[in-house]
């Protein structure tokens, strides 16, 4: 879920909009952890493979 972001002036011309906190909780942080750890892996996992076919094409 993508939190918006806008100013306050934008608020006064909608009615009956108030402002919510986002709740998190422990799963929640140990499920944003377990992704992390993931896209640093996948992320190395294409670094790698980008310097192998980097030497492979011999620039």
């Amino acid at each position: 879920m993508t939190k918006l972001k806008v100013k306050k002036s934008c608020f006064k011309s909608i009615e009956n909009v108030s402002k919510v906190e986002i709740k998190r909780d422990e799963n929640h942080k140990e499920l944003v952890k377990e992704s992390n750890a993931k896209i640093a892996k996948a992320q190395a996992r294409q670094a790698k493979a980008y310097f192998n076919a980097r030497n492979y094409l011999g620039d």
